[in-house]
């Protein structure tokens, strides 16, 4: 799981370096799309954020949930501390399986302070990302999902017959760091390329190729983050074919070089 703290304020997304404080950081974080579930919880002052092309407001203490494959962005009204929390959504099974059958009515659920306390506590901020230990992402995000699954409003689901859309996510998962095409996972699907095409655009709103990009782009911050791969490790690792490409990719999504973002992840 990453764990992300923010000192913000209005315009421009800028993490800052250990605990140094109020000094004035624009923050707008433009449209994005995760593979993993998002959870925002906000500290201090205000953010306004879009998710699918919602707005929602979020004042000190609330906090907001964003499901994978949805598109999101977000900006301070206000000097804010924002606490972004991103995992797999089946990290807690029970809770990823209520949110896989149900669709939210509402999003923004309270946050007591004491456990907004006690998760800064344990990840202090801030830093550009903080890899939480195994053993304690769970307990972290345990009360979080328990809140909003408590608290936010649900309906079920529609059918979506999309047990095929699921194998086909977990094709890519699985050979994501090995040379894959469109071609290679239609034909172990045994559906034609142009169908395969087609259901990712319907299902996740993001092509083939980005979605392959975006998984490897996840595994090399992971990496990175770690602390124990170099830049070129983490890239080839991670499944990218060259340097070159991996550098040009990371700093188009990032907007930071991988250096930089392994130096900043392990001061």
């Amino acid at each position: 799981m990453v764990m992300r703290n923010y000192h913000v304020s209005a315009n421009n997304l800028l993490p800052l370096p250990r605990c140094t404080c109020n000094a004035p950081l624009n923050v707008n974080c433009r449209l994005h799309v995760n593979l993993d579930m998002e959870i925002i919880v906000v500290r201090e002052g205000a953010l306004s954020m879009c998710i699918g092309g919602t707005e929602t407001l979020l004042q000190a203490g609330d906090g907001v949930f964003v499901l994978p494959f949805e598109t999101h962005d977000f900006r301070t009204l206000t000097h804010s501390m924002v606490l972004i929390y991103t995992f797999p959504r089946d990290l807690i099974p029970v809770a990823g399986e209520f949110l896989s059958a149900n669709t939210p009515q509402t999003r923004v659920f309270s946050v007591p302070r004491p456990l907004s306390d006690w998760l800064v506590a344990v990840c202090p901020p801030p830093a550009l990302s903080n890899h939480v230990p195994d053993l304690e992402e769970a307990g972290m995000v345990a009360p979080l999902l328990s809140l909003l699954c408590r608290t936010c409003q649900f309906s079920a689901a529609p059918s979506r017959g999309n047990d095929l859309f699921l194998e086909a996510l977990t094709q890519i998962d699985r050979h994501y760091t090995e040379e894959i095409s469109l071609k290679t996972v239609a034909r172990s699907l045994g559906i034609t390329e142009k169908k395969l095409s087609r259901m990712l655009m319907r299902e996740a709103k993001i092509p083939f190729s980005e979605y392959v990009t975006l998984r490897r782009l996840s595994c090399a911050k992971r990496l990175l983050s770690s602390g124990k791969r170099t830049v070129a490790q983490a890239a080839y690792e991670a499944g990218f074919s060259s340097i070159r490409t991996f550098n040009r990719v990371f700093l188009a999504h990032e907007h930071i070089t991988p250096t930089a973002f392994l130096h900043r992840s392990n001061p």
